[in-house]
């Protein structure tokens, strides 16, 4: 017998709407799974991804999707930033609905499902991995039979909450059919997820993956991950990007070498990131990733203080970070490290040990922050909330308010915290070189910014502009001789355009450079020639522009002597705008 099934997510907190990309956010591949399960056995299946939803524009699609289909089953998969809204979303089917067997699951009801269930009778909760547990439960269903019988559920009945024999975590991750990536997709998107693995091995303080995958890893085969990897780029050839969403993607460095060299060995032409730890990481495994096309690798430091890694249980070092950044230093992969200000033992001084590792980092790779440092929240199932509680900070009844997740305030309050974020980012982040402060404490690391500047795939043109208006300074000066011969200046008027093909040092010129052309704009010149300086560490030429970029940011900042907007003329308004809003919450 089959079943109408419609699995949804509902409406984050307001905080985040703005931040969520509408064509590429992050979808839950746990509910495609789910949506692939129980189609595989014969059920009619319909997914509704509103995260990114008002929650009156969520509620009307749902309800519409329920006249459409009439489901028997509702699914709603709830983490606690999307809790308000699922929880009014209940409340509605079951008062206009009352035959809809509603179940919950997700990472909020799992840890709190007791509350749940108490306050939502009528409802049913699959804790954790669901994959079996749902189909078993809509068989249930189908024959009104017990439910007490189907292992990893809990539920409410005369007068306490039941919870059921724990389910057993899927072992083998290559039975599972490939999620159904169709329920998220549109014409407007262009970046997939998949995962490689389940669980980490790990149990840092704010999170919250130890009570679920009880820190256990399971892997999927390195010839089912990619065969899954050229199911997606078949089905939704728009797709340039592919996310690997692991938990611990590292965790073994031969199978991320065996996954990427089936990659190659097919011959796939796709870019690809991954989140990762700190350690373990292999040379080996950074040249199997490049080779492979992955082009970002977002690594979880958290905090450069040894005393806030410890306390957090991150079970990495300071050390660990510059290791790494070593072995990427001379890959084409883009690094980003991930901070969070406000754990527990955080501090001004942690934060000033955190601005000085970053600094480090960035002297081997440069990689970049806008304003996306998060500050730390308190989620239930984890470390920290277990202290806010004991400590009497927070209690289980705020799951039930309209509260937002609170951040961690046992040690600071809201205003401390903000001022914290904000003196790390002055020592970190290239927007703040246009403040007093930012330039004082960056003023440093210039040379790597701008160098990091001309990659196209990080959002710095602003500091391009800079550059190029401090080189034509220099040149109209005459400190920089910038000539060509007779010969190639005619050429250039005759065709429109060159190309800087090799730059070479004269020996014995007193540090003059002869320039080869062939074909780029002629008035692009300048900019190709400065480009290769840079990223060719010609110090006799850069150092002379970076110490009149500084001159420059001095004297508009500083001094406030910018008559002409000079910076909003070179786009740095544009660019701190933008940067303020680039924030992807990950789900």
């Amino acid at each position: 017998m089959a079943s109408r099934v419609l699995l949804a997510t509902c409406s984050l907190a307001e905080r985040w709407l703005p931040n969520e990309e509408p064509a590429n956010g992050h979808y839950p591949l746990g509910l495609g799974y789910l949506h692939s399960v129980l189609e595989e056995v014969g059920h009619e299946v319909q997914t509704l991804f509103l995260n990114n939803v008002p929650h009156e524009e969520c509620l009307r699609r749902l309800v519409h999707e329920i006249t459409t289909l009439n489901p028997q089953v509702l699914g709603i998969s709830i983490i606690s930033d999307s809790r308000v809204s699922s929880f009014h979303v209940i409340e509605y089917v079951h008062a206009e609905y009352p035959d809809i067997k509603i179940v919950l699951g997700g990472v909020h009801v799992s840890t709190m499902y007791e509350q749940i269930v108490t306050r939502f009778p009528y409802c049913t909760v699959a804790l954790g991995e669901a994959e079996v547990t749902l189909c078993e439960l809509v068989r249930a269903f189908e024959g009104n039979c017990d439910i007490s019988a189907v292992k990893g559920v809990a539920f409410f009945q005369n007068g306490q909450v039941i919870k059921t024999e724990e389910r057993e975590l899927v072992e083998d991750l290559d039975t599972l059919p490939f999620p159904k990536h169709a329920a998220f997709f549109d014409n407007q998107r262009t970046e997939a997820q998949v995962l490689t693995s389940r669980g980490c091995p790990f149990a840092c303080t704010f999170c919250v993956l130890d009570s679920l995958s009880r820190r256990k890893v399971r892997f999927r085969s390195a010839q089912r991950v990619v065969d899954e990897i050229e199911y997606i780029l078949r089905e939704f050839p728009q797709v340039t990007l592919i996310q690997i969403l692991d938990d611990q993607f590292f965790a073994n460095n031969k199978r991320v070498i065996e996954i990427c060299n089936e990659i190659v060995r097919r011959n796939i032409r796709c870019e690809f990131s991954c989140a990762g730890r700190m350690k373990p990481i292999t040379r080996e495994m950074i040249v199997a990733l490049e080779r492979a096309g992955f082009s970002v690798v977002h690594l979880g430091l958290e905090s450069g203080s040894s005393t806030v890694l410890k306390k957090s249980k991150k079970g990495i070092t300071p050390d660990d970070a510059i290791e790494a950044m070593k072995l990427f230093a001379d890959s084409s992969i883009r690094v980003n490290i991930l901070l969070i200000v406000g754990l527990p033992g955080e501090s001004l001084a942690t934060i000033l040990e955190s601005a000085q590792l970053i600094q480090r980092l960035q002297k081997i790779k440069y990689h970049t922050y806008s304003h996306r440092i998060q500050t730390i929240f308190v989620y239930p199932g984890t470390e920290l909330y277990e202290m806010c509680n004991k400590a009497g900070a927070l209690n289980d009844e705020i799951w039930l308010t309209g509260m937002d997740v609170p951040f961690f305030m046992l040690e600071h309050n809201d205003q401390e915290l903000r001022v914290m974020k904000e003196v790390l980012l002055t020592y970190i982040s290239p927007v703040r070189l246009i403040t007093p402060g930012g330039l004082a404490v960056q003023k440093h690391l210039l040379p790597e910014i701008i160098s990091a500047s001309f990659d196209p795939r990080i959002n710095m043109r602003p500091m391009v502009n800079m550059v190029m208006h401090a080189a034509k300074e220099l040149i109209k000066e005459g400190i920089i001789n910038f000539s060509m011969t007779q010969d190639w200046a005619a050429k250039m008027q005759a065709e429109g355009h060159v190309f800087l093909s090799t730059l070479t040092r004269e020996m014995g010129t007193e540090g003059r450079f002869r320039l080869d052309f062939t074909k780029v704009p002629a008035e692009s010149v300048v900019e190709y020639f400065v480009e290769f300086a840079y990223l060719n560490a010609l110090h006799e030429l850069t150092d002379q522009i970076t110490a009149r970029v500084a001159e420059i940011i001095e004297r508009c900042v500083e001094h406030r002597d910018d008559p002409e907007n000079l910076l909003k003329n070179l786009g740095f308004d544009e660019w701190t705008n933008d940067s303020a809003n680039r924030i992807r919450l990950r789900l």
